[in-house]
């Protein structure tokens, strides 16, 4: 399925939406113990105020991936303010990095950002500008070669969009003038194992809580 709209990785707030549904659900939880606990054993009392007010943390890292992804969302907005260059998109490139998440487990991160190409106004000299980076495979769903590139007087940032997707997945690749064939099935693959992770790890909260406080 091709989506209508991609965004950029720094601009996605998928972990914001995630700690903001987390949060509430962790207070309620933890509030109706901590609540349950007024008036009992002074230790339990204890261990479970901490438990409600550890649940901050969620919304703490909730709100800072939403400023992050705000910010992003509006310097871009700020750079199309500038006059756009038309531009031809002439090779799709893949990021590979291999980092820790928050549970310091590996994972293998793949990015793919776009090469354009635009020539100067005054010189007419070819430039290459390269995209922000994004999660999905962009070989796979352009469906045109042409872009725009908006990028301040100096030259120093600029942005990429106003690119074209396919309508739907049946459309074949287009044809770029740097051709690469990467493996997207491992991206897939890696992508599925990272949510399967995060999904088992809030099951296993859950039940940690259930049968600390049953």
């Amino acid at each position: 399925m091709i989506p209508r709209k991609i965004r950029p990785v720094e601009e996605k707030m998928n972990m914001a939406v995630s700690m903001f549904v987390i949060f509430p659900l962790w207070a309620y939880i933890t509030g109706l113990y901590l609540i349950s606990s007024i008036g009992g054993n002074a230790g339990m009392l204890l261990l479970r105020a901490v438990m409600f007010l550890g649940g901050f943390v969620f919304l703490y890292i909730g709100l800072m991936s939403y400023r992050k992804a705000a910010a992003a969302r509006k310097e871009r907005q700020r750079l199309k303010q500038f006059p756009p260059v038309k531009g031809t998109i002439v090779e799709v490139r893949q990021d590979v990095s291999v980092k820790a998440d928050d549970y310091s487990v590996s994972q293998k991160v793949i990015r793919y950002y776009m090469i354009v190409k635009i020539y100067d106004p005054e010189t007419m000299m070819p430039r290459l500008v390269k995209s922000e980076y994004y999660s999905e495979p962009l070989h796979r769903l352009l469906g045109d070669t042409k872009a725009n590139v908006y990028q301040e007087p100096n030259g120093w940032k600029a942005t990429v969009d106003d690119f074209v997707l396919k309508k739907n997945s049946r459309e074949p690749d287009i044809k770029l003038e740097n051709m690469v064939i990467y493996d997207v099935a491992a991206g897939k693959e890696n992508r599925f194992l990272g949510i399967l992770g995060k999904a088992a790890i809030v099951v296993l909260i859950i039940w940690m809580l259930v049968k600390f406080f049953l």
